[in-house]
């Protein structure tokens, strides 16, 4: 028998560990020499082959048999089908958002040091859509609280602007994801906090199953200013806006009258919340964009509980779209 010589660096396996250690093989080259080894790691490129006494040798997968490639692609397919069958069971959710999806809310903290909370459906509650879509992408929802949600707890944050996108009966009408951050006891939506939120809905988006034309934003008081520095920062990551009692800039909204904004506020509120609120909506139309408001005549600042349950805000909110022609005003 001759031996497998593919002019291959050998690597020292001192600290390589022997658990769960796959059947030694014998390997064939395209010109018939053969080696005996235990396959440690295989790409579509090579193969890293654990030989008896302990070295390790790489073998490029173009110079094996047709064989011995065909055993490398049966390997790799059935790696890939297991990383399908792990997302599904993850609801599609990858990353440390890996196991977060349960139907109940989930504390977290973001890589720069954000805390926030995370709500998604049960997996088992996800029809697959196929194979390769282990779960159907859902609109996220992103909910930035008020002053009085600020702290380091990871719950205060929820308030009703958040809790509602979970109860069971709007879940049933609009599934979604919904993640609410939790601002410093000493700050606000904007600056640092505001590059750190936005960081987080990207890495959301990149390791969730999110439809990324229906991501949205929605804040009360504090969080409704927050909510137009949002769409003002990055006015193409949203589908839609959701401000409750906090005002934005009227002279900003031709950064993003591409969105539909759809204000709220009672007007027992401060003049100036409310007077801010009505001149941004006007601006956000003239400019050309969707700049609904409701008022309510005996609401004072604490109305964000009456949007809660507004069915129609609801169905507004998630009939938008990214796409240009599914906006609805």
């Amino acid at each position: 028998m001759k031996t497998l010589n593919f002019s291959l660096v050998l690597v020292c396996l001192a600290a390589l560990t022997v658990a769960g250690r796959a059947e030694s093989r014998t390997w064939t080259s395209r010109d018939g020499k053969t080696l005996v080894g235990e396959a440690r790691a295989v790409t579509a490129q090579e193969v890293q082959l654990l030989l008896k006494d302990g070295r390790l040798v790489k073998l490029p997968v173009d110079k094996l048999s047709a064989k011995d490639q065909t055993w490398v692609e049966d390997t790799l397919a059935a790696k890939d089908a297991q990383a399908v069958e792990a997302r599904r069971l993850n609801g599609g959710a990858e990353g440390p958002y890996a196991g977060k999806l349960t139907g109940g809310w989930q504390k977290m903290t973001s890589a720069d040091g954000l805390p926030f909370e995370i709500w998604g459906p049960a997996p088992a509650k996800v029809k697959a859509k196929d194979k390769e879509k282990p779960k159907t992408a859902l609109p996220l929802v992103i909910y930035l609280h008020g002053a009085g949600g600020r702290g380091d707890d990871n719950e205060k944050q929820l308030e009703p602007g958040a809790r509602v996108f979970t109860a069971e009966a709007n879940q049933a009408k609009h599934a979604c994801l919904v993640i609410a951050p939790q601002c410093p006891a000493d700050g606000s939506w904007g600056g640092d906090v505001m590059a750190k939120m936005l960081a987080l809905v990207h890495h959301a988006a990149d390791n969730l199953p999110v439809d990324r034309d229906r991501i949205y934003v929605h804040g009360f008081s504090m969080g409704g200013h927050g909510t137009y520095q949002a769409l003002e920062k990055e006015p193409g990551l949203f589908a839609a806006g959701v401000p409750v009692a906090g005002g934005g800039n009227p002279r900003a909204v031709d950064k993003y009258k591409a969105v539909p904004v759809w204000a709220f506020v009672g007007e027992l509120d401060k003049p100036e919340t409310v007077a801010g609120m009505k001149s941004t909506a006007e601006a956000l139309t003239a400019a050309g964009g969707v700049g609904k408001i409701t008022t309510y005549p005996d609401g004072d600042h604490l109305v964000h509980n009456r949007v809660a349950q507004d069915p129609l805000m609801h169905e507004w909110l998630f009939q938008q779209s990214r796409k240009k022609a599914d906006v609805v005003k």
